[in-house]
């Protein structure tokens, strides 16, 4: 019987994807003669006890699995000889910073299969995480620079440069753009903008 490992992103500290949801564990359970093992995982966008319903083995260990799928990058400590891999390596254009993970995988006689390099015969990717990349790229940005402003005293939640304007009754009465109620004037609504992702 054949093992497939799923293995905890563990890149980022705020990673929720998974290469494989719940429905497709079930598949893999009910169809296929394997066993599929999940590494529990607090911030999993599915949480452990869905998969376990779906007939996932939810376990620390991975090392008998004979596939382990993830999204991201695997440390190079995490590797074992001659086991199959899948996963985003980031290695495809040469990247220099993946490199020695690519090394060390040949040195254990390891199979990898890179999510970018799985294609049609028109060399079209057939998995593509980019649009999600895309947003996940937008929350990474807005997170560092959170943690920039944090680290320079100037959290949004406790510096006054970034808090929320507040007015007295008073004061708004005062300032606000249009005559005050009453006139029959009411402000014109500003034009709604789809955004396109």
């Amino acid at each position: 019987m054949r093992k497939v490992g799923i293995r905890r992103e563990d890149k980022d500290a705020w990673e929720a994807r998974v290469p494989l949801v719940p429905d497709d564990v079930r598949g893999i359970v009910a169809s296929c003669d394997a066993t599929v093992c999940v590494q529990p995982s607090a911030l999993r966008v599915f949480p452990d006890d869905a998969f376990a319903s779906a007939g996932a083995v939810v376990t620390e260990d991975l090392d008998d699995c004979d596939i382990v799928l993830a999204v991201k990058e695997i440390p190079e400590a995490q590797f074992r000889p001659g086991k199959t891999y899948v996963f985003f390596s980031h290695t495809i254009k040469g990247q220099p910073y993946n490199m020695d993970m690519l090394r060390r995988m040949m040195e254990l006689g390891c199979q990898l299969l890179d999510y970018e390099r799985i294609v049609d015969e028109h060399n079209a990717r057939l998995i593509s995480f980019s649009r999600f990349a895309g947003i996940a790229g937008v929350v990474d940005t807005l997170w560092a620079l959170g943690r920039r402003l944090e680290w320079e005293g100037l959290s949004p939640t406790r510096s006054p440069a970034f808090a929320r304007p507040t007015r007295t009754a008073t004061s708004r009465r005062r300032s606000a753009p249009w005559p005050s109620a009453g006139s029959g004037s009411r402000p014109k609504a500003s034009p709604r903008r789809s955004i396109r992702w």
